[in-house]
């Protein structure tokens, strides 16, 4: 379903029976939304790439339903503290068109165990501390178009398990235990199965 841009707002179980809405669409302007105004089963898709005006808090409001994929607007300028931490269904994430998105903060993606893949904007300078932790299916982390990325922090890909990552020739700064092997308090650790620099 594709909601208008004159929508302002949605109801209270507005959509709770609706067990075969997969997909919704915010156009311009983001609506206030009421308590369990859609079914939480089987909402697959989240698409905002058309609101431009839709924040983080809007984002997380999601978190409780089954989402696998969200898309954002390309004027989305930051991610905070942790804004998609526990989408446990998530599966894949592009930001490539959020070009001004410059930092992952701490814990932005935490306990996503079920994404795969992520792309990040080329602008990206710094991967923050424990951003991807515990992401353990997620697999294809190919940072070589992120040509500004300098700093990857401490555990921001720790415990992801089956990922691979390449990272930009850009890099100047890798935090000990950034993929994994040096937490502090416990010695499990897991590692990252592959990392390489492009072109190394």
């Amino acid at each position: 379903i594709t909601f208008s841009s004159s929508l302002t707002t949605i109801g209270n179980y507005a959509f709770a029976d609706c067990n075969r809405l997969t997909t919704i669409v915010f156009s311009v302007h983001f609506p206030a939304i009421g308590d369990e105004a859609f079914s939480k089963h089987f909402l697959e898709t989240l698409d905002l790439s058309a609101c431009t005006d839709c924040t983080e808090s809007d984002i997380q409001f999601f978190k409780k339903y089954s989402i696998e994929t969200i898309k954002l607007p390309s004027n989305f300028t930051s991610i905070s503290e942790r804004p998609f931490a526990g989408f446990s269904r998530l599966l894949s994430l592009d930001f490539s068109a959020c070009t001004g998105i410059t930092e992952i903060a701490f814990r932005a993606f935490i306990s996503c165990h079920n994404i795969k893949n992520i792309v990040l904007p080329p602008n990206i300078t710094t991967i923050g501390k424990e951003a991807f932790t515990y992401c353990k299916n997620l697999k294809s982390v190919d940072l070589s178009g992120c040509i500004s990325l300098t700093k990857i922090d401490y555990r921001a890909f720790a415990e992801c398990i089956e990922a691979e990552v390449v990272l930009p020739e850009s890099i100047t700064s890798i935090t000990p235990g950034a993929f994994g092997g040096a937490r502090i308090y416990e010695k499990n650790d897991l590692d990252c199965k592959k990392v390489k620099i492009k072109g190394g």
